[in-house]
């Protein structure tokens, strides 16, 4: 059976596989080769899972190397930037004389990448090759002139790699990641939830002095306030009791595990898999399915059971015209999906609190309690809308 036919039926059964395992099922007795059905059933295997498991293919990789285990790290390294929001072309596996042998290109509005993935970097490197293999992209209007080679390292030992760029002429145009590192990045961005720390980790990646290192200062302060808005996601403020700091993280793993519940339900409702992106974020492979999902547990109040903040980023995520605002219930085994055009419409019925510091305006959603159902208020109209017909059960 096809890879990707079985982890549709069983992904029980291809969890508990090993990446070598996963490239043999996919390719039967075919190698893994440019354009074999093996290449194209791995690729695709890759847009379809957490980036737990990226991030534990890319280790057995490098720890249990087997036969095209260099080509599999390749585009596992190439899914990554697809999931720091790069637009990904993946390379050939081998070059020849008609087409260039770049390992991946990850372009920005303003910058492109060319990937160079090595396992690792203590033999030395042909800086010369790969600057020409920049060049040609760049002549056969691939990528632009305003552009780097990245390598991306497996292992830790890159000093022989970082003297051989430091003491060249293509100090401004080569850049070095370690795997671990572009695992954190990816890390980072998959908790975050504003554009600035995708722009601040983009802006990272460009070849740059560090004499001055107000760059790196930056996307630390970055991380740092765009991680106190995820937090606000996950909990939302109770006015009835202070909480503890353990309570909130006790409460946060809550959140998430309810989310990924509510996730990988709406997949199977839509016949398609949807990954977390950002904090509550999550779209399809091709992002033509885009999903916010807003968790709230139930409160005490005597009228008010759940609350819901519905913010501006995602109002920007939701860009497509299939586009979905769900909002879970901690302590229920079902959801409310409400496409995005009917999230809009009801919008300007919603109380807001207004802009302040760092954080835009967002609006209130309340749901109540009417008749044994769940609806939600509408203050400004002093009505209630019906969700039972947007009701998903898990």
């Amino acid at each position: 059976m096809p890879l990707n036919d079985l982890f549709k039926k069983s992904k029980e059964t291809i969890d508990k596989m090993t990446i070598k395992q996963l490239v043999t099922l996919a390719g039967g007795d075919e190698r893994l080769s440019d354009d074999s059905d093996a290449q194209i059933e791995m690729r695709d295997f890759f847009t379809k899972i957490e980036n737990e498991k990226l991030t534990q293919y890319s280790n057995m990789c490098l720890k249990e190397p087997f036969e095209n285990s260099g080509l599999v790290l390749q585009d596992i390294v190439n899914e990554m930037g697809r999931r720091i929001n790069f637009e990904v072309k993946n390379g050939l596996y081998q070059g020849s004389s008609k087409k260039l042998g770049f390992d991946g290109i990850w372009r920005t509005s303003d910058f492109d990448f060319v990937i160079e993935t090595k396992t690792t970097s203590k033999f030395p490197i042909n800086l010369e090759r790969a600057e020409q293999i920049r060049l040609g992209l760049i002549n056969d209007q691939t990528i632009s002139p305003n552009s780097a080679t990245l390598f991306v390292v497996g292992r830790q030992d890159t000093l022989n790699l970082e003297q051989q760029i430091r003491g060249s002429r293509y100090s401004w145009s080569m850049r070095i990641i370690g795997l671990e590192s572009l695992i954190k990045l990816m890390g980072i961005y998959e908790n975050s939830f504003s554009n600035e720390v995708e722009y601040k980790i983009r802006e990272m990646l460009k070849p740059a002095e560090y004499t001055r290192i107000d760059n790196i200062v930056e996307i630390v302060f970055t991380t740092s306030t765009d991680k106190t808005l995820s937090d606000e996601i996950t909990i939302e403020e109770d006015t009835e009791t202070n909480e503890g700091d353990q309570e909130k993280v006790n409460n946060r793993e809550l959140h998430k595990i309810k989310r990924m519940e509510i996730a990988d339900a709406f997949s199977k409702s839509k016949n398609t898999t949807i990954l977390p992106r950002k904090t509550a974020l999550f779209s399809n492979s091709d992002n033509s399915l885009k999903v916010a999902i807003s968790i709230s547990k139930r409160y005490n109040r005597s009228d008010q059971k759940y609350w819901f903040a519905y913010l501006e980023p995602m109002r920007e995520f939701l860009s497509t015209d299939n586009s979905f605002m769900v909002f879970g219930l901690l302590d229920k085994n079902f959801a409310f999906v409400l496409p995005k055009k009917k999230i809009e419409e009801l919008r300007p019925l919603l109380n807001t609190t207004p802009e302040k510091e760092n954080r835009k305006e967002y609006w209130h959603v309340d749901f109540r309690e009417r008749d044994d159902k769940i609806v939600m208020n509408l203050p400004k109209e002093k009505s209630f809308f019906e969700l039972e017909p947007y009701k998903l059960s898990f």
